[in-house]
């Protein structure tokens, strides 16, 4: 079944949107639905977002619950934060694994509006922490495809349920994902100059991570160009080479060329997983 991915700004107002899609789906399509977010796995929001290592390894929490409730009999709708494109690039491959069918709704709300509704929870955020959050989100778009179909509503207003059910159950099924296809059998040479390819990158990565401290330029070819603003480990770029090896062995590309543009683009938007 699909997966609903909210996104937005602390105390925006997601947990009611999620509530009332929640009782939308059971009461009226009398369907099952796994509600997943802070309140359902006990966790205090505050530590939560009080350092990168903690916000890491409750992102990770969250990935692991939703691939754990996915089904072909529920849906599962994610109530987080959600705010890093990275976050909700790994759901859509989540739902490309399953071959369902998935879409973002974007609470959009001012700053006023979210620290007006801090004040009325039990445990609100720390102001200061709530600010930063709200300036940090990347906002879903559209044409991205792992935001799509998107629909943003304000606080106050209904999820668009009409909508939602057609995207949800009649739209069109992910393409069968690469990491379920058969792995294909290639020689040698393929393996060893893909590894190369992407090792010289990464050598790149390092080498400019160590003459500069702005953002490292990667030339895909003499028109383009892909700009990193994470500083990487050797470790963390020899992770991120042997998940693309895996992932190209399913969906190899058809060149060097295009070697590096996919490898590029694949540390690009998953960068801020780390």
């Amino acid at each position: 079944m699909p997966l609903i991915v909210l996104c937005g700004n602390p105390c925006c107002g997601k947990t009611t949107v999620a509530n009332q899609l929640k009782e939308y789906f059971e009461k009226q399509k009398n369907m099952v639905v796994n509600l997943i977010n802070e309140e359902s796995l006990n966790a205090n929001k505050n530590e939560i977002y009080k350092d990168s290592h903690n916000e890491k390894n409750h992102r990770s929490h969250i990935r692991s619950e939703v691939e754990k409730n996915i089904s072909d009999k529920t849906i599962t709708i994610v109530d987080t934060l959600n705010y890093i494109k990275g976050s909700r690039y790994e759901f859509y491959c989540l739902v490309r694994n399953c071959k369902t069918r998935h879409c973002v709704i974007y609470i959009k709300a001012s700053l006023e509006k979210c620290l007006e509704n801090n004040k009325l929870l039990k445990e609100p955020y720390n102001e200061d922490l709530l600010k930063d959050l709200y300036s940090r989100l990347e906002e879903p778009i559209q044409s991205n495809r792992w935001d799509c179909p998107l629909y943003t509503i304000y606080p106050g207003e209904e999820a668009p349920y009409d909508d939602l059910c057609i995207s949800l159950f009649e739209g069109k099924k992910a393409r069968d994902p690469v990491s379920t296809k058969s792995e294909l059998v290639f020689d040698t040479n393929y393996l060893f100059n893909l590894d190369k390819t992407c090792q010289d990158i990464i050598n790149d990565i390092l080498h400019q991570q160590d003459q500069n401290s702005g953002d490292t330029i990667l030339k895909i070819n003499n028109d383009e160009v892909i700009y990193l603003n994470k500083k990487f480990t050797p470790i963390q770029l020899k992770k991120i080479k042997t998940e693309f090896i895996k992932i190209s062995k399913n969906h190899p590309p058809k060149d060097k060329n295009e070697t590096i543009k996919f490898f590029c683009e694949y540390v690009k938007t998953i960068q801020d997983r780390y």
